[in-house]
Parts: C-alpha cells; structure tokens; sequence
C-alpha cells in the first residue's frame, strides 16, 4: 500500500500538482507508522506508467485491518500550505456593488446587498491554502420565491423548469420550498457536470477537491460504500444519504470552510445556469440536488440534456445511486436565515 502511494505522489509531483502529491506522502507516511502492506499491487506493476485516474482508486482502497476511519482521514485529506500564494480577491465594497448590478441586470430587481462577512473571506484563504482551485465564485442570490409565469423566465433564451416540476408542486409531491431561492453570500464551484463516458467521466482535468475526497471517504472503514460502476475517486455513484451524511460534512471539516456546505438546490441550479452556466443543461449525465421531495424520501435530481437540460428534473429515492449522476457543493452564508 505505501509503495502505490509513493507512485502516485511521484506521479503528482511530475504533474506539478504539490498539493495532491503531499496527500499521498503523507498517506503513505501513515501506512508504514501503523504497519499497512508496502504493496497490495504486484511490484512489477507499471503503475507509475499508467493514468493518475487509473490508479487513484485502486491504490487507496486498503486491506480491512488498515482501513482508518474518516476522522482519521480528514487531517489528511488536504495539505495547507501557508503562506498563501497568487490569492486575489475583491474588497467587500466590490463584492457588493457588483452583486447589485448583477441581480438588476438578472432578475430586474433593485436589492439591498449586505456586506459579505469575514467568514467568506475566510472560506477563501483555506482554499486557497489547500490548494482547491475553481472552487471560488463568489455571488449573492437574491431571497426570490419564483412562480411559473415569473418574469424571470421572459428573458429570450431561458430555460424554465419543465411543466412536471411545476404540477408535482401543485399535487402536493413537491413542496412550495423548491421555488424559493435562500438569500444570501454563496461560493459555488466553475465547474460544470461532465459528458457521459460509461461511468469514468470526470468534473474537468483537476477536480482537486472532491476526487481526492471521495478515493479517502470510499477507503475509510465508515466512509461511503464503494460502486462497482465508477472509480473511488468519482463523484458519480454515491447516495444522497451519503452526501449529505458523509461527504459534504467531510469536505466542510477538511477544507476548513466557515460557511454551511450543501448540494445546490434544483432551482439554484437552474436560475444560475440560466444567468452564467448554459453549458449545465449542455450535457447528458444528471446531478442530485438537496430538494427533499415526496416528502422528504427522494431527493430531486436532473440536468440531463436529453431530456431538457436546465428543465429537466424529477425525484429520485434518497438510497439510489447511479454511474451518471455527480454532486456540486456550494458554500452559503444565509442573509435571512
């Protein structure tokens, strides 16, 4: 086990990817301190020759006897490297005039924006000191309850949420809560959900926050359960009990983030990917959202561009999993709780 570990930090160092490489030194440096195997893969394995992703997950997946716990794992999760280099991030007066102007030009509404607290501020800097890069936009979403025939959805080009979203709210399955948007400071992530490719698709080259997370939370003797359909390092293949019960609690501690990390709600994502992100309804794998629905055993769930994209959404079993459906995190700071 150590010696795969040692590969992979050979690997990510020769990729320039420092933080990464940490990780895996400091996993393998904990292997040999409580006596793990050296290799649980053939010696004359090529590993160092093979895609990172290829190994990722087959190089973290320790014998029962070593398994560590996910407290155990989550000082090693992320390497903080201090000082921090390269971070630029607007004033507060910044932050603020720009939001306004944004949620005019948006949503046709004048907004009393508050300043955005030292806890985001903050939330930044531990990123950035982690090494979690594209994890970083910052905006603030208005406290809007949007109806069906809101001016929001006039604007040529949007996309609306499909007829079937709007009556499962009218029959009751859905609550009133998924048409409002919580108000507030919000850090959510650039990238956007992935083709579809049998299960190996990925959030970009360097998704080096949840890829990392997910290979330690799959390893770990109460982490998530491992999915035959993906590799340990993907975000697809996980239940939602588990995401919000596992994974996001995880991210939150290791990333040192101040605010309330959770999945991006249906609406959120939609009305963002219709504001800045046309390229999410673009693509043909799904992502779960936190809308409990029916009332409260499902989760909503869409994306999927063959079937509506940004107005595609439906319910889905909080115990299901599937090799096509991923999670983003946001990072709020509520205005009006």
């Amino acid at each position: 086990m150590a010696a795969e570990l040692d590969k992979l930090a050979q690997i990510y160092e020769g990729k320039g990817n420092r933080p990464r490489a940490a990780l895996y030194k400091a996993l393998a440096a904990e292997e040999r301190a409580i006596g793990g195997p050296e290799t649980v893969i053939p010696v004359t394995s090529p590993v160092s020759e093979q895609p990172a992703q290829e190994v990722i997950g087959e190089a973290l997946q320790p014998t029962q006897e070593t398994r560590l716990s996910v407290a155990e794992l989550i000082p090693t999760i992320y390497v903080v490297t201090r000082p921090i280099e390269g971070l630029t991030v607007p004033s507060a007066d910044q932050l603020v005039e720009s939001a306004r102007a944004e949620i005019k030009s948006d949503f046709d509404r004048d907004w009393e924006v508050p300043t955005p607290p030292q806890d985001l501020f903050e939330t930044l800097e531990e990123f950035a000191a982690r090494g979690i890069t594209g994890f970083d936009k910052v905006y603030y979403q208005p406290g809007l309850q949007l109806k069906e025939n809101d001016k929001f959805w006039e604007v040529r080009g949007r996309v609306k949420p499909e007829a079937r979203f709007w009556k499962q709210i009218r029959d009751g399955n859905y609550p009133e809560e998924v048409t409002r948007l919580p108000e507030g400071w919000f850090i959510g992530d650039k990238r956007g959900k992935p083709m579809y490719d049998n299960g190996q698709q990925r959030y970009g080259d360097n998704d080096d926050y949840l890829e990392v997370l997910m290979t330690a939370l799959r390893g770990a003797s109460d982490g998530i359960e491992k999915y035959d359909y993906v590799p340990g390092y993907s975000r697809a293949g996980a239940r939602p009990r588990e995401i919000e019960g596992v994974i996001l609690p995880a991210f939150k501690e290791a990333s040192g983030a101040r605010g309330n990390v959770r999945s991006r709600k249906y609406l959120e994502f939609n009305v963002r990917g219709n504001i800045a992100h046309p390229e999410w309804g673009q693509t043909n794998t799904l992502e779960w959202f936190a809308d409990p629905v029916f009332p409260g055993g499902s989760r909503l769930i869409g994306g999927d561009s063959g079937s509506g994209g940004l107005a595609h959404v439906s319910g889905h079993s909080v115990d299901s999993r599937r090799n096509h459906t991923g999670v983003s995190p946001v990072v709020e700071f509520l205005s009006k709780p």
